[in-house]
Formats: structure tokens, sequence, C-alpha cells
């Protein structure tokens, strides 16, 4: 190689990594993330230009979001007002929180819905089958995981059966998760004639710069009648009783009910716009064209809302919701996630909580399918311990449930879970609950879950091998990747 090529490929690398330093500089908002970019863009310019590029890209612009907002925000003149009128009783500890999402969200608590737990695949699935099978008007899923096994055939027959009857169906996939996988059931789909959006497709020609923003949500509308949301994909991993192998996922469903199903509605209307272009026309006597907010009574079925975060101009906003309900904690935090590596924020607000004497349980896996995840949280596990939160490892294959109960009243559910790829990178859906009947079901499951696990405490995380404390810290200096 002359000097001439040499230095001029010297340069080009210095480029790219000073200007891989500055955008993570400016950009970034978490000063460990922005300071380990800015590092490895400088020391290895080639690696860190395109591993930013890849995974350190945080943004997003959503112009269906803003054409949906124009079309929506008319409906939502009175939320503040319609929203004070909860007053007294256990809702005055919940006030400014209640005030904050809905400045946030820009949509009202609904009365009068219907919530039940499903548990597992075996239980979730064949009632949301039946729901397809039956479906008069349209079927509406958007999924991060659709398997090509026994689970997902069963699913993608249902949907081509009733596209072939005559009913609207739209089917909605990451472009990422598992994407040999999705590929090929969306071009199966696609061939039966079934209209398929791939969310953030991997793409070379021109390359696909976000690849690291993923849609997690997953949610399916059936007609006006009927939603399901949570965190459970399509797959038999999911049915703890087919799958009797060390891989599979225990995890929790939830069928909805009620006007709460306007509010998903337009989840899914913003994303397909988004995917696809297409505004999809809303059924006559659909909640979506509901413009009368209801009035409030807290006798009549659960109160509730939908929350939807990303890395757009909704970001951080279930980290603000977390925040506003540990604060309102008065006797007990109950948390189930997948994966535990919260931010600065919600580590110190449990710590708070656990002070000032409420209890804090937190329940993880013993061992999830991010085993770099599992390490990292080990590291910072010593923090809340120190503190008095309890934590608990469950013993079942991996727990996958999201779940976020407080006092036995205000619940949330969906599909983050309390890591900051979910709370800053990943687009996500939550419902939040306030009920006290179905806070109860809630807290026994919790408990039933903590029969079956084992504690964690500070003497066995400091008498782990320095090589295992050593892995877990250096996992740890990633978190904000993992």
């Amino acid at each position: 190689m002359n000097n001439n090529v040499y230095w001029f490929l010297t340069f080009v690398l210095s480029l790219c990594g000073a200007t891989t330093a500055f955008h993570a500089l400016f950009n970034k908002r978490d000063s460990r993330a922005a300071a380990m970019w800015i590092i490895v863009s400088l020391l290895i310019p080639l690696i860190g230009s395109v591993a930013y590029c890849l995974f350190g890209i945080n943004r997003i612009q959503r112009r269906a979001r803003k054409l949906r907002k124009n079309k929506t925000h008319s409906l939502h003149k009175n939320h503040l007002e319609q929203d004070q009128q909860l007053n007294g009783g256990e809702y005055t500890r919940f006030s400014e929180l209640i005030r904050t999402t809905t400045a946030m969200t820009q949509s009202p608590l609904l009365p009068g819905n219907s919530v039940t737990a499903l548990h597992n695949g075996e239980n979730a699935y064949p009632v949301m089958l039946d729901a397809i099978a039956n479906a008069t008007q349209h079927v509406y899923l958007s999924m991060y995981i659709f398997q090509n096994d026994a689970c997902g055939e069963k699913f993608m027959n249902a949907l081509i059966k009733t596209h072939q009857r005559g009913i609207t169906v739209r089917v909605l996939l990451d472009g990422y998760g598992q994407w040999p996988v999705t590929f090929s059931m969306a071009n199966r789909l696609r061939k039966a004639g079934v209209p398929v959006g791939l969310f953030n497709p991997i793409k070379l020609f021109p390359p696909n710069i976000h690849i690291n923003l993923r849609n997690h949500r997953k949610l399916l509308i059936v007609d006006n009648t009927v939603a399901f949301a949570g965190g459970m994909n399509i797959a038999k991993q999911h049915c703890a009783i087919d799958d009797q192998s060390s891989a599979h996922i225990i995890d929790l469903s939830f069928r909805f009910t009620g006007p709460i199903l306007q509010q998903l509605y337009n989840v899914f209307l913003d994303e397909w716009e988004f995917v696809t272009g297409e505004n999809l026309i809303v059924p006559k006597n659909s909640p979506v064209t509901s413009s009368k907010p209801s009035s409030l009574s807290t006798e009549q079925g659960s109160l509730c809302r939908v929350i939807v975060d990303g890395p757009d101009d909704d970001q951080d906003g279930i980290t603000a919701v977390l925040l506003g309900a540990i604060g309102a904690a008065n006797r007990r935090l109950a948390i189930i996630s997948p994966y535990f590596l919260p931010p600065r924020e919600i580590v110190g607000a449990l710590q708070t909580a656990a002070r000032r004497g409420v209890q804090v349980d937190i329940l993880l896996p013993r061992r999830s399918d991010r085993r770099f995840v599992d390490w990292a949280t080990r590291n910072m596990l010593w923090e809340l311990l120190n503190d008095g939160v309890n934590v608990y490892y469950q013993l079942t294959s991996f727990p996958h449930t999201k779940l976020f109960i407080v006092d036995d009243f205000y619940m949330h559910t969906g599909s983050a879970n309390m890591d900051m790829r979910s709370l800053r990178l990943n687009f996500e859906l939550v419902v939040e609950i306030y009920d006290h009947a179905f806070g109860a079901q809630m807290i026994e499951h919790f408990d039933e879950c903590l029969k079956k696990a084992e504690t964690i405490s500070l003497e066995r995380l400091h008498a782990r091998p320095l090589w295992q404390r050593f892995r877990d810290a250096f996992c740890w200096l990633f978190s904000p990747l993992l």
C-alpha cells in the first residue's frame, strides 16, 4: 500500500470516527452510553462507526403518528377534566400519576372494561383462535415473533380461512424478530392474499440504519368486541403443557373487552399506516369513531388506559409512568420481568420506596434466553438488596411475564420489559389498570409464583467467584445496549 492510499484511508476512518463521536455526544441521552460510543468510535473508527449505525441510533421519525394525532387529538379535549372526577379513596394517592399520564398520552382513562388473564399458550391461544374464526368484520394482528411451528401453523391457517371468508385481515410483523422465520411466514400469508406489513425490515440497499429499533408490541383485535395484549408471542414454546422441554416459556396474555378497544385500535391503525402507508377505514360502530367521552364510574369494571412508548416523540413515557406509580405506593410493589436492567432513576425510586417501608418484591427468571442480560443484572442487584428490596429467582424454565402491581390496586402489563432496551429502544405497548378485584387476582398469581421461587441474598451475591463477578461487571458496562 503506497503512502497516498494509506493516508487517504486514515483520513476517511478518522472522519468516520469523529463524525460518529460527535453524533453520540449530541444525541445520546445516557452519559455512560455516550462515553462508551465516543471511546469506541475514536479508538476503533471502522468497527465503532458500523456498530453505532446498527445499534447506537435510537431515534426514528414517525410520520404516521403525526397524521394520526391530527385526526384524533380533537377527540380528547376534555380528558384532563374527565379524569379529575376520580377523587377520594385510593385515587387520591394516584391523582398526580393520573394527571401526568393523561397529559402525556392525550388519552383518557376509560371505565367499564373487563380484563381476563390467560395463563400460557394452552389457555390463551384457543381463545384467540376462536375469536379469529368467529370474526365478522376484521382481524388486526401485530406480533414480534410469529414462529413457524405447530402453534404458528394454527394461527396462519385461521388467518387465511378468515380472509377467505371475506373478512378484513391485516398482519403486522417486526422485520427483525427471528427474521428468517418472519419472512417465511409473511410470504406464506401474502401468497394466500393476506396483507402483511413488516416493521423496519432489514435492508442492505439502501441500508437500514435503524436496525436496533424494533416493534416489540403484541396485539390482536377482532371486530369491535375483543382484544388481546401482553407479552406473549406466537410460538409452541409458550405452551407449557405441550412443550415439556427446558426451553418452554411461562407467560401471561390479557383479554380485554370494553371501551379500551378504542385506544388499542388507534395503536394498530397508527402502526399499519406507518409501515404500509394505508389509512385503514374504521368500520361504523367502532369504538374509534366515538368522540363523546364516557363519564367515569369506579363501579363499572376496570379503569384502563393504553400507553405506547418508543424512540420517537413518546420516548421515556413508560419510565415516567413507572416512576409516578412507584412514588404512589403505600404498602407493596410487586414486579415480574424476564429482563431487569432498569435506568438509574427507576433503581433509585425502588430504593427510596423500600426505605420508606414499602414492601418491594421483584421476581426474575433464574435463567433467561439472554445470558448476557442475566450476568449484567447480577452486577447491580446488590444496590437493591442493600436497601431492603426483595429479589427472587423463579425456578421454572423461562418466565416471560411482565407485570407491575401497586398496592393490589394499580397495575400495568403489556410488552415492555424492565430494561433499557424496552424503555428506550423498542416500540412498546402497556395497559394500565385500576381495579381492586383484578389486582387481588394478580397479587394471588404473584404470590403463587413466589412459592416456587428462591430468595437472592447479599451473601449469595458476594460469594460468587471472582471470575463470575468480573464477567457480570463487564456485561453490565454494556447494559445500555443489552
